[in-house]
C-alpha cells in the first residue's frame, strides 16, 4: 500500500507542482520588469521634482503656521495662553 501511495503523491506533485512554479517564474519576471519601470520613472519624473515639491510643503507649512499666529494675535489680543 505504501509503494502505491507514494507513486499517486509524486504523481500529483509532479502535475501540479511544475504548473506552480512556472506561475511563479512568470509572476516574478512580470515583478522585475514592474520594478524596473518605476524605478526609470522614479529616476525621470519623480526625483527632479521631489526638492520642489518638499520646498512647496515647507512653504505651504510656514503660511499655514503665520496664519495660525496672526489669527491668534487677532482673536487674543496678543496674548497667548497655553
Amino acid at each position: 500500500l505504501l509503494p502505491s501511495a507514494q507513486a499517486a503523491a509524486v504523481r500529483v506533485a509532479s502535475t501540479y507542482g511544475t504548473g506552480v512554479a512556472g506561475d511563479v517564474a512568470g509572476i516574478a519576471g512580470r515583478a522585475e520588469t514592474t520594478r524596473n519601470a518605476a524605478a526609470i520613472v522614479w529616476r525621470a519624473v519623480v526625483q527632479p521634482f521631489a526638492a520642489y515639491a518638499m520646498a512647496f510643503v515647507a512653504l505651504m507649512w510656514l503660511a499655514c503656521a503665520a496664519f495660525g499666529a496672526a489669527l491668534n494675535h487677532v482673536i487674543f489680543g496678543r496674548t497667548v495662553r497655553l
